[in-house]
């Protein structure tokens, strides 16, 4: 391939052209990588709403929060320290209040809300994970699938 003639650059490209080699070789996993990309940002903008209706506080709509999530999801792209923690917040405040003006401080605490959830979440799941990886279930599994 041409990327073994750039050395720095092929150790980086040649697993992404791999990876894109197998995206054209079998249009099923494309769609599906495209369906979870879909399921996971309907999710989040979901989980957004809800937790704003669940505070009690005036908020945006369910249609409107597809909108408004993915925007602000684009704060992660930006490459700012500490992750962009709080980034994401003003973004969604921002957004809550353009859409309705009377939201004021709302979209903060359903940002807010909504990374406290995902924070529990991500907890939870690494209790229900450590048990599972000590035990070599996941190697195996992972292992299964691999040579199927």
């Amino acid at each position: 391939a041409w990327t073994r003639r750039i050395p720095p650059l092929f150790h980086i490209l040649t697993p992404l052209l791999a990876a894109v080699e197998r995206f054209r070789s079998t249009p099923a996993i494309f769609a599906l990588g495209i369906g979870s990309g879909m399921v996971v940002h309907a999710g989040s903008a979901a989980t957004l709403w809800l937790v704003a209706d669940g505070r009690g506080v005036p908020h945006p709509t369910l249609a409107e929060h597809f909108l408004i999530t993915p925007l602000a999801m684009c704060t992660g792209l930006l490459p700012l320290p500490m992750a962009g923690l709080g980034a994401l917040e003003l973004v969604v405040e921002h957004l809550y209040q353009t859409a309705l003006p009377e939201a004021k401080g709302a979209g903060l605490i359903a940002a807010f809300g909504n990374r406290l959830l995902g924070l529990a979440v991500t907890f939870l799941m690494s209790i229900l994970f450590f048990p599972l990886a000590r035990s070599d279930r996941i190697g195996q599994f992972a292992a299964r699938r691999i040579d199927s």
